[in-house]
């Protein structure tokens, strides 16, 4: 085998070892702690109030979140997603972003059947790309998408290929649900296009002993031209278990196959396969002295995940420590760590090789140490030594390893501390998980993980961010830190940071308000004329008052300044600030100039005038009033008694008081029209000028009252008897 090949299978190896521990850095960090069974309120309530954020991106990554939580929330404990965030769902899913698409359609799933409609609709879509996107989408749902079964059916017969190998790895995370359509699985195994033939292997290995029946079918793929269709045929023949272990000879076959991929799923699939394979043992042993390195690693790779079962060839291992190919001695490494505690007395053998010459030799042995649980604790001040290694993939395997060993490894949180500023970002970023993963101890170093936010790897930001929401709710200092990096990041990745801040904040009002104004905002909603209430205005003045000294050493603080002078000048509050709002706008002015924004205090001091002007002048008019009210009381009747006297001689006075109502009401202090309305007197003076036309009008002189409403008749209120109109109308008063 050339020297290039054996390079490349140890690039290969170490690549899936790096995804590896990226995945325990996930699973070990999730959204509830371990000794918490289901999340917490404050988490809820930061990724709903982050949903209420004007961003679709920053709203995007709220969904995932709360479809996460209520994924931990196996009893129902808290309130996530309900039927009114349906019309927020339904427009994101028509957002032109795709990954803002995915996390709306994937929340429809939480919310249930109401959101049917729209997901069928997207699954209906003309557009190839669109129900790709959907199918996508539901597929990561898993169980919880098994109402969209039907649909997902007729999409394994699409004209794009896309569509169905999305379709089928879409009804293969569906568990049990899925397997009435193992029928139409099967046909795609013989699709024309490659990528759908390994899909639907892999969904149909994913329905484990459903799928028996057509363990034939997939046996004939582990022959297929195209090597990821062999991978997954072997994957999915190892996840049939016991039913695909008369199977195992033709997987043996496969440890031998060109592409390391393949022979490394053959070698997973036999060791799924378990006891039942373990009559083949002799046979991969044999192959342990293969002349093919890659074929010994293949095999030592197949020992191994046999557990227990591989003990009796643990010296057949042991002995490959030393082969002389650095690749071999990995896989056998890795192979005794996974054969369990019946290997620990090869852990001496292994910690010679954490010195070993081959730097991915010692990237296994690290965590082949760290796989063997309490053995492995015992080494570690030898794997401490590596976290200053030469080789950054060494130092990230010994960070990832102590991280995992957790409060045991305590004591060496310095050391990973410095490896916070490595010049390599992964190993930065392994280093903020293992330091995540040590408990209280961790808080210490919060605010120097917290920058961490601010690299360039979406990877790493994804640690740091698992990591704070695996601690309790952030301060406002700490809150001002994550807010500060968006100024220090691509435009892009901002939304992540700021759902960070909402999320840690916990839905926190302080939280949500320095995020409505800080870390690269949307504020368009600013212009609206009902957009900020004065009480909302007066909070976040006082906030921004007390803030700004949290802010002395962070470059934040010019937004701050900036947001300060937008907040008092807003058209909609410029003129309604209250004279207890005076001291937070003179002491916020005062900081503004102490730190070099004259301008913008100049600002804050004219508002303040102005304000200052109209409340002086109100409080003097007010005295004013309060002292000789009784005065102007006095005047203002009088006036109004002059006008009543005058009305009926005076066209002027008519005009004033009858056809201007307003005039009455304004200028009548209220109770003048109420007077001139209820007081007969006073009433009829008001119609007094008009007496003569309405008379008129009437015709009263011509009036006959015998024969006015001679036939119409009235019933008495007293005594219930009926009687002429005419007889009751005299006996009328008032």
């Amino acid at each position: 085998m050339s020297a290039m090949f054996k390079i490349f299978c140890g690039l290969i190896k170490i690549i899936l070892r790096l995804i590896f521990i990226y995945s325990i850095v996930f699973t070990s960090l999730s959204l509830a702690r371990e000794n918490e069974k289901y999340p917490r309120q404050w988490q809820v309530d930061g990724a709903l109030a982050a949903l209420q954020d004007s961003d679709p991106k920053v709203q995007a990554l709220a969904l995932d979140a709360l479809v996460k939580l209520s994924r931990l929330d196996t009893l129902g404990k808290f309130v996530t997603l309900t039927d009114g965030h349906k019309p927020l769902l339904e427009a994101l899913s028509k957002n032109s972003d795709a990954s803002v698409q995915k996390s709306a359609i994937a929340a429809m799933g939480v919310v249930g059947e109401k959101t049917l409609p729209i997901l069928l609709k997207l699954l209906r879509d003309e557009d190839s790309d669109v129900r790709r996107k959907a199918t996508e989408a539901i597929g990561r749902i898993g169980e919880a998408g098994k109402v969209y079964n039907p649909e997902l059916a007729k999409l394994l017969s699409d004209e794009d290929s896309y569509v169905r190998m999305s379709a089928a790895e879409a009804i293969g995370n569906m568990g049990k649900a899925g397997n009435a359509y193992l029928p139409e699985l099967a046909k795609l195994l013989s699709d024309e296009d490659s990528d759908v033939r390994s899909n639907a292997a892999e969904a149909i290995g994913n329905m484990r002993e459903a799928g028996k029946a057509y363990l034939p079918e997939l046996v004939k793929l582990l022959s297929d031209e195209d090597s990821d269709v062999r991978s997954s045929a072997a994957e999915a023949i190892g996840n049939m278990r016991e039913a695909g272990k008369v199977y195992t000879p033709e997987l043996v076959k496969l440890l031998k196959d060109e592409d390391p991929f393949v022979s490394s799923s053959a070698a997973a699939a036999i060791g799924r396969i378990g006891e039942a394979g373990k009559v083949y043992l002799p046979e991969l042993a044999k192959l342990l002295k293969d002349e093919g390195s890659y074929v010994r690693m293949s095999a030592a790779e197949a020992i191994g995940n046999m557990g227990k079962a591989g003990n009796a060839y643990l010296p057949e291992l042991a002995k490959l420590l030393s082969n002389e190919d650095f690749d071999v001695r990995m896989s056998a490494a890795a192979a005794i760590g996974r054969i369990g505690e019946a290997g620990n007395e090869y852990l001496p053998e292994l910690v010679k090789l954490l010195k070993d010459e081959g730097t991915y030799v010692r990237v296994n042995a690290v965590w082949v140490i760290g796989d063997m649980g309490a053995g492995g604790k015992k080494y570690l001040p030898e794997l401490a030594k590596l976290l200053s290694d030469e080789n950054s993939a060494v130092r990230m395997s010994a960070a990832a390893t102590i991280g995992n060993m957790g409060e045991a490894g305590n004591e060496y949180i310095p050391e990973l501390a410095k490896l916070l500023s490595d010049e390599d970002p992964d190993v930065r970023g392994t280093a903020a998980a293992a330091i995540g993963q040590m408990g209280e101890a961790a808080k210490e170093y919060l605010p120097d993980i917290i920058k961490l936010l601010s690299e360039q790897d979406g990877n790493i930001r994804e640690i740091v961010i698992e990591i704070l929401i695996s601690q309790t709710r952030v301060d406002l200092q700490l809150t001002l830190l994550i807010i500060e990096q968006t100024g220090k990041i691509h435009p892009s990745d901002i939304p992540q940071i700021r759902f960070t801040g909402y999320i840690t904040g916990g839905g926190n009002r302080e939280v949500n308000t320095l995020l409505q104004w800080l870390g690269k905002p949307n504020l368009t909603w600013l212009k609206q004329s009902n957009s900020l209430s004065l009480e909302e205005a007066q909070f976040t003045l006082r906030l921004f008052d007390r803030v700004w000294s949290m802010c002395d050493t962070l470059a934040i603080q010019t937004e701050l300044a900036n947001q300060s002078e937008r907040l008092v000048s807003a058209d909609v509050v410029r003129y309604l600030w209250q004279e207890n709002d005076f001291e937070y706008l003179s002491s916020l002015a005062g900081k503004l100039s102490d730190a070099g924004y004259p301008n913008k205090a100049g600002t804050l001091r004219d508002v303040l005038k102005d304000n200052g002007e109209f409340w002086k002048h109100y409080y003097s008019l007010k005295r004013w009033i309060i002292n000789n009210g009784w005065i102007v009381l006095l005047s203002h009747l009088l006036l109004w008694c002059v006008l009543i006297f005058f009305y009926p001689h005076s066209q002027a006075a008519q005009t004033f008081i009858f056809w201007n109502p307003w005039a009455r009401r304004i200028m009548g202090f209220g109770y003048v029209g109420l007077a001139l309305t209820y007081i007969p007197f006073l009433r009829r003076k008001l119609f007094r000028p008009f007496e003569k036309s309405l008379r008129a009008d009437a015709g009263l002189t011509e009036f006959e009252e015998e024969s006015y409403f001679p036939e119409s008749y009235v019933k008495k209120k007293k005594s219930g008897e009926n009687a002429p109109i005419f007889e009751i109308i005299p006996e009328i008063k008032g």
